[in-house]
């Protein structure tokens, strides 16, 4: 999953967000230019100051300044062929590398860090994390619809939340009181596991504005062509993917829809993340049926 944007967790259940926020209906050519002006000179000057912080060894002011610039790119990423705009292409790219390179290079994250600057430390940390004393009885394995097979990377990602992470799944811990009672319902009705709604935490850290870089939005992570063919609309005014039952309903559906053609849940969550393609082109190169 590439690394990605995002915006803090503001939003409410059943609540569609318009964006960015600082736009009027009403805003002429003219006026989007200076916002669009002014979001990327905040963003810029965010990226200096986490390079400072970065060079003085102040991880958690850098980490936490390359989050404020990541923001306001997020929020001018919504204006019209804001991809046409050279400086914004080029302070994005160059934030995002550089974020990405300090990540490798400190111990761990803040706890206002994206999911997706989580992710990423993940995956970079995953082969040297030490499962010497992990140990995990059977009899703590639940029952559930879903598999959930104990291996070395499970083990290590158990870890991983246990120790360096373990700050990131309290908070998401705190936020599924708010949003797991409605998506249980909705998974109910639509006929899935429950613990489907896990996924929810990795795709977004529960954070219904998310925006990753590769342009998925909300808590359930739709592009915006997979979100249209789940009925979520997607206009510069009025993103429902930002809208929480409505993107669960949807996010429900298109699992049903990937189990109906993969028939392992497993292969579902694969698909859900990196798209049925990747999952039908592995199939065929291995020759699994």
């Amino acid at each position: 999953m590439p690394f990605g944007l995002q915006d803090p967790v503001n939003g409410r259940p059943n609540q569609s967000v318009t964006e960015p926020d600082t736009l009027a209906a009403d805003s002429s050519e003219e006026d989007m230019e200076k916002q669009i002006v002014e979001l990327l000179e905040r963003a810029r000057e965010h990226y200096l100051v986490a390079l400072q912080a970065q060079a003085e060894g102040d991880s958690l002011m850098s980490s936490d300044e390359f989050e404020e610039a990541i923001k306001h790119l997020n929020e001018a990423s919504y204006f019209p062929n804001i991809d046409e705009n050279a400086d914004f292409n080029e302070l994005t790219r160059s934030v995002i590398e550089d974020y990405e390179k300090y990540i490798a290079t400190i111990d761990s994250l803040g706890a206002n860090s994206s999911i997706f600057a989580l992710r990423e430390k993940l995956n970079l940390d995953i082969e040297k994390i030490d499962i010497t004393n992990i140990q995990i009885p059977p009899s703590l394995i639940p029952k559930t619809d879903v598999p959930l097979h104990i291996n070395e990377y499970t083990k290590r990602t158990l870890a991983f939340f246990m120790g360096k992470g373990r700050v990131h799944m309290e908070n998401w811990i705190y936020r599924s009181g708010k949003y797991f009672p409605i998506m249980s319902r909705i998974f109910a009705e639509e006929g899935l596991p429950p613990e489907l709604m896990l996924l929810s935490l990795p795709e977004s850290g529960l954070n219904p504005t998310a925006r990753s870089w590769a342009k998925a939005v909300g808590l359930w992570q739709f592009m915006k062509a997979t979100g249209a063919q789940y009925g979520l609309r997607s206009t510069y005014w009025y993103d429902e993917r930002r809208d929480f039952e409505k993107a669960t309903r949807a996010a429900a559906r298109h699992m049903k829809d990937l189990y109906a053609e993969f028939n392992d849940w497993h292969l579902v969550f694969v698909a859900y993340n990196a798209g049925g393609g990747w999952v039908r082109r592995g199939i065929r190169r291995t020759g699994s049926s």
